[in-house]
């Protein structure tokens, strides 16, 4: 028949007696038969609808695509894609697709599909990485590490390990929580992987992340890839979820809300991934294949839970655009293991403040946080340092006072090897600057510090209490006791915490909430290795200066950066602070570098020796006697407060720099071979008769040095600006008596002169005044700048005390 009509009415009569693989053949011979296209294209659709052969639907689209154009052909890829039950087919019709599709959001969403299908499986690509056995392999290469590294001590870190003790004591927790928070160096992971290598039957030890530079981290690579790999697949298939349900984050760096999931052992049907690569590891089940909760609770080792040891549990910067954001990605971590009754140790720096102040603490309570046992240890529960005996005589050598056990084993070690690099740099306060620069530059291959850190470090306020982000970004300790401290090792290091359900947060037994504990660096005179590495050499910033540093810190204090708040809020008056600061790190730079790393430091470029700067001097006596007189007057000075100042011994290797916030008539005392007085004036204008009023009285006070009092050699007056005039240092010394040699500091560098005045009972040599004139517009000085009072004494809060004021030290 040539009638269409008669066609449809024998179509109808056939498909009514014909099935299966019978209606596709009459379905396509009608279509081959159809003269108008539309009616091919209709019967062709018709005929996809009842084969389930890919063969058979391949040959219909093959028809379809040679009757169709534009619109049409990518309707009927689409529907085909949709029909596609294997995934070969879907990737061909896909990427036929591709070829056919407008717009560039459409082609980006068919390549996503493309890509999405020719990707392995999730327990394809876990099988892969267990496949070279990373347990064994990380096995070995500890093995091979604590050989190389520990030598003899093995024993000592094993007998000292308070894993041991903590899940000794806390056997009948169905689970358990430990927290280890210390700062790098502090020995955490020698810990986890000593522990480790001893239960590998019952433990698993990986970072969290997947590669730091690190010998010891690089041991358990394989293992730290496999596991976060399972980490990556579980949140996948959360964020899918997600997708499905629509609450995908709006804004690029918005967090995924992973924190609302629910996890209920005893009934959550769930399979994870995680769980799965555990109970292989652990030889409680043959495959890499996802299991569940349910089934994770069963498991035991001659009746011990499972061990998890989470090293580097450090959330990455909370500026971070992934979608689910370090602090979620290890809360997710602990919730998971917790709730498969799996003990969970992290080796973390500010983890503890990271999990707890930024999740719901209701939010957790409602997930059975409460029933977890949780517990807190930081460095006073780590092994004692103990060194060899080569790194122990090289320390007491420069440190005899000190207590080499209580050191941080890392920069201890680091810094003796510098030392013993450095035997050839003649003097020990040389040589212990120069050591503490390698140190530095061998702790910046391994660890990223905070530039504000580094300069809090040399604040004063450095022995007052700190955030706990200075776990991470620097050395400092954390503090959990409010008296005195246990001893090292004993069971009370070890810290219990608790859900109070009244305020809804984490506390220590002593009622400290989690999220308020702080943090303070030991005192240079217990932990001077601390400050000679953190000095760098007297450059911690290479070439960037602490002026710079200092106006970051006020940049980044109002975002609410805890270091630059650290740094900033015990700033205090923000030139005498500065100053100090920078007169601390030019002591620890090599003594021909003295004036070019104090100009750096003022943002003055300025890189003439001290040798260069002091050639303008005719007398060759008098140029040495004061390069001498330099170089003992700094001496690797580091911050101290008066009630510490008996304790400071540091065996000619160091000085110290106090703040005496004009208490003594000053703003701050060196005391190192020889000592020198600081006085800061910032004041928007300066007459010459304030000056010289100035000058006349600090150049006359007296300090105490080596137990005798007497006229210091150094003074060193800070100015935000200088009277107008072509040598207004030089006029106000009119009022003063003695030989000088001026150093004075300003935008164009170094100007040394020598001055002499006569005048009875004064010193036979000449003393030096250094002057350093920052700026009156230089940033943030001038915010804070006032006009001098009309009045000695008497003076403006923000600049304290005058130091000629006749006020008590009390007042």
């Amino acid at each position: 028949t040539s009638s269409s009509r008669e066609r449809a009415g024998i179509l109808y009569r056939q498909l009514t007696l014909a099935d299966g693989k019978e209606r596709v053949e009459i379905l396509q011979r009608h279509a081959d038969l159809a003269e108008d296209k539309a009616e091919k294209l209709e019967l062709y659709g018709r005929a996809l609808e009842h084969t389930s052969s890919s063969r058979e639907r391949a040959g219909i689209l093959s028809r379809q695509l040679k009757l169709a154009d534009g619109t049409e052909r990518v309707e009927i890829l689409q529907r085909h894609a949709d029909l596609a039950e294997d995934k070969a087919e879907k990737i061909e019709v896909f990427r036929k697709l591709l070829s056919c599709v407008e717009g560039d959001d459409n082609r980006l969403r068919i390549q996503e599909e493309i890509q999405k299908l020719t990707k392995p499986s999730a327990t394809a690509v876990l099988q892969q990485l267990v496949s070279p056995k990373p347990m064994e392999a990380a096995e070995d290469a500890l093995l091979h590490f604590f050989e190389n590294e520990l030598k003899n001590n093995r024993q000592h870190l094993t007998d000292h390990n308070p894993i041991d003790k903590i899940l000794g004591r806390q056997r009948e927790q169905e689970s358990l929580l430990v927290m280890i928070e210390a700062c790098s160096g502090s020995g955490k992971s020698l810990c986890a992987a000593d522990y480790f290598l001893r239960n590998k039957h019952r433990a698993v030890y990986f970072l969290f992340g997947y590669q730091q530079n690190l010998p010891i981290y690089n041991a358990v690579q394989p293992l730290t890839n496999v596991m976060n790999r399972a980490i990556d697949f579980d949140i996948a298939l959360h964020h899918v979820k997600a997708v499905h349900e629509c609450q995908l984050p709006t804004k690029v760096g918005e967090q995924l809300d992973i924190m609302k999931l629910e996890l209920l052992s005893d009934h959550d049907p769930r399979e994870w991934h995680l769980l799965g690569i555990i109970g292989f590891l652990l030889e409680q089940q043959e495959t890499v294949q996802p299991t569940t909760l349910a089934a994770a609770c069963k498991w035991e080792w001659k009746g011990e839970k499972p061990v998890v040891l989470l090293d580097e549990a450090i959330p990455p910067d909370p500026k971070s655009t992934r979608i689910v954001a370090g602090a979620a990605r290890l809360v997710f971590i602990r919730r998971l293991l917790t709730a498969a009754r799996i003990h969970l140790i992290t080796l973390g720096t500010n983890a503890l403040i990271m999990t707890y102040d930024t999740i719901s603490q209701a939010s957790d309570a409602s997930r059975g946080l409460k029933h977890v046992g949780m517990v807190c240890i930081s460095h006073l529960a780590l092994p004692p340092f103990k060194p060899s005996r080569k790194v122990q005589d090289e320390l007491e050598r420069h440190f005899p006072h000190v207590k080499v056990a209580e050191l941080n084993p890392w920069l201890a070690k680091l810094l003796a090897e510098a030392l013993e690099n450095m035997r050839a740099t003649r003097g020990p306060a040389n040589r212990l600057r120069m050591a503490g620069k390698q140190a530095l530059e061998r702790v910046r291959e391994c660890k990223t510090l905070s530039e504000y850190s580094l300069y809090a470090v040399f604040q004063s306020a450095t022995l007052s209490e700190l955030s706990q982000a200075q776990l991470s970004q620097s050395f400092a300790r954390l503090n959990l006791w409010n008296a005195s401290l246990p001893e090292r090792g004993s069971e009370g290091t070890h810290i219990t915490l608790r859900y109070d359900e009244t305020e809804e947060v984490i506390v220590t037994q002593e009622g400290k909430i989690v999220k308020h504990l702080k943090t303070s660096f030991l005192p240079p005179w217990d932990d001077p290795v601390a400050f000679a590495v953190c000095a760098g050499g007297g450059r911690p910033w290479g070439q960037k200066s602490a002026l710079s540093v200092l106006q970051d810190i006020c940049e980044e204090a109002h975002a609410h950066d805890p270091t630059a708040l650290d740094a900033f809020k015990r700033d205090g008056n923000k030139l005498e602070s500065f100053i100090a600061v920078i007169l601390e790190l030019a002591s620890w730079s090599e003594p021909e570098s003295l004036l070019s790393t104090l100009a750096l430091h003022v943002g003055i470029p300025d890189n003439r020796s001290v040798d260069v700067v002091l050639g303008s001097l005719k007398e060759a006596g008098l140029k040495n006697r004061t390069a001498k007189m330099l170089m003992v007057a700094f001496r690797n000075l580091v911050p101290i407060l008066k009630q510490h100042e008996p304790n400071a011994t540091f065996s000619g290797v160091m000085g110290y720099l106090r703040r005496t916030k004009d208490s003594e008539r000053c703003d701050a005392k060196a005391n190192a071979l020889s000592g020198f007085l600081v006085e800061c004036k910032n004041w928007k204008s300066f007459p010459l008769s304030k000056l010289q009023e100035v000058l006349k009285l600090l150049t006359t006070r007296k300090m105490i040095v080596n137990r005798k009092e007497q006229l210091p050699p150094i003074v060193v007056l800070a100015v935000s600006c200088l009277p107008p005039g072509s040598s207004p240092i030089v006029d106000a010394l009119d009022s003063c008596t003695g030989k000088w040699v001026v150093l004075h500091l300003s935008a164009p560098g170094w100007i040394c002169s020598h001055v002499a005045r006569t005048g009875s009972g004064i010193p036979e040599e000449a003393r030096t005044l250094i002057v350093i004139e920052v700026g009156s517009a230089t940033r943030p000085f001038n915010a804070f700048g006032i006009e001098p009072p009309e009045e000695l004494p008497g003076q403006d809060e923000a600049d304290d005390y005058s130091p000629f004021s006749e006020s008590t030290e009390d007042e």
